[in-house]
């Protein structure tokens, strides 16, 4: 990782055909750009005790990180794991926005100010092994900790944190498939980013057909 900016892909985690050869066909696109790739598990089943943490703490330059999320809920995924609010130039991107990868490319290398002269850098660590999961991530943006989350879960999912700051302390003891607790909150603040049904929840704003995409 020796650039000023990496790209960092983050793969989807299943055998869904679709997701595969479309990420296959974003990383055959990129590795003509002189830039540097990363290439990671499905960042919501990651956990901070991986190295993709490790590495990611240690660059200095510019962090774009694409994955299957909508980009509100990638930043508070990341958060939560690096605590990138302040610390690290990070942009967001979905590859749920981009029909074909040639669009997100093209949004990619003027991000990242390359053009077709030289050979990716390119590291895998995708194939780490990332336990699917299931859990709520808190945008503090909007939190104004009204302790309803809290108050709701009969799962023990959240506590009351450092500054008895809403925490979700036990992720693993989240009802699969269960988003119900981001419907009480009334600020909007708790997302699922795998409930694709309601995009309020989801943290993204799908278009009429994005559903139909993958």
């Amino acid at each position: 990782m020796t650039k000023n900016k990496i790209i960092v892909l983050s793969r989807w985690q299943g055998k869904d055909n679709k997701k595969i050869k479309y990420e296959d066909a974003l990383i055959k696109e990129l590795s003509g750009y002189n830039v540097s790739i990363l290439l990671i598990p499905h960042i919501y089943y990651l956990k901070n005790n991986y190295s993709f943490y490790k590495k990611i703490l240690k660059f200095k330059g510019e962090i774009l990180i694409c994955s299957w999320l909508f980009p509100r809920a990638s930043e508070w995924v990341m958060n939560k794991e690096l605590d990138t609010s302040g610390k690290k130039a990070v942009k967001y991107f979905s590859f749920l926005k981009y029909k074909k990868p040639g669009e997100l490319v093209s949004v990619l290398k003027i991000a990242v100010k390359s053009e077709k002269s030289g050979k990716a850098l390119i590291e895998d660590i995708s194939k780490i092994p990332a336990v699917e999961r299931w859990y709520p991530v808190v945008d503090y943006s909007k939190c104004r900790n009204c302790k309803k989350c809290l108050e709701f879960c009969v799962f023990g999912v959240y506590s009351l944190g450092e500054k008895k700051k809403i925490n979700v302390e036990n992720p693993g003891k989240c009802k699969p498939g269960c988003p119900a607790c981001s419907r009480v909150c009334p600020h909007g603040a708790i997302m699922f980013p795998h409930y694709f049904d309601d995009d309020k929840i989801c943290g993204g704003r799908p278009e009429k057909n994005e559903k139909k995409r993958f």
